[in-house]
């Protein structure tokens, strides 16, 4: 799976102030089987699936909570929560030296709401107010919706990657 890193660069963002009420802070400790769920229905069929199983994806959201990709960055950390059940989530966190969006998932029958948009807009503007810089991503190349998305909220493609990204800092 090929992936583009792409970096949005939060001091040159204007940011609303008005979200919608419904994005939350993701709070600890996390139920793992609502949120293994999420994400186990979100991916099933994706091009970013690899089959993993309900107890995969909470074996994955267990060890990226305690950092397998870097500290979580709780400000960034967000859920979207819609008619009573958990409809998306976005996961940053500090992966070599910089905010990492990990994951942004949204449930199927939530899509083409713009969810995603606004918890990313949501999550930027909470790593801003922190002190953050810039934030960046990886994105399964021919993902065309998230690759839109991104592109849409300023996020730009990194020739070179992490090494380019990495010799910045």
């Amino acid at each position: 799976m090929q992936r583009h890193i792409m970096s949005l660069d939060l001091t040159a963002q204007t940011f609303s102030k008005q979200h919608d009420t419904q994005i939350k802070p993701l709070s600890f400790p996390v139920d793992l089987q609502t949120l293994g769920e999420l994400f186990y229905e979100s991916y099933t069929g994706s091009i970013d699936s690899k089959n993993e199983s309900l107890l995969d994806w909470k074996v994955e959201l267990y060890k990226t909570l305690e950092g397998e990709y870097g500290a979580v960055i709780q400000p960034g950390t967000v859920i979207y929560q819609g008619n009573d059940e958990l409809a998306g989530c976005v996961i940053v966190s500090f992966y070599k030296a910089v905010p990492l969006i990990a994951y942004v998932v949204v449930a199927p029958k939530y899509r083409g709401q713009q969810l995603a948009k606004k918890m990313i807009r949501y999550a930027a503007e909470k790593l801003a107010e922190a002190g953050y810089k810039q934030v960046c991503l990886a994105v399964t190349v021919g993902n065309l919706a998230a690759e839109k998305t991104y592109q849409a909220l300023g996020f730009n493609v990194i020739e070179g990657g992490w090494a380019t990204i990495l010799k910045e800092k």
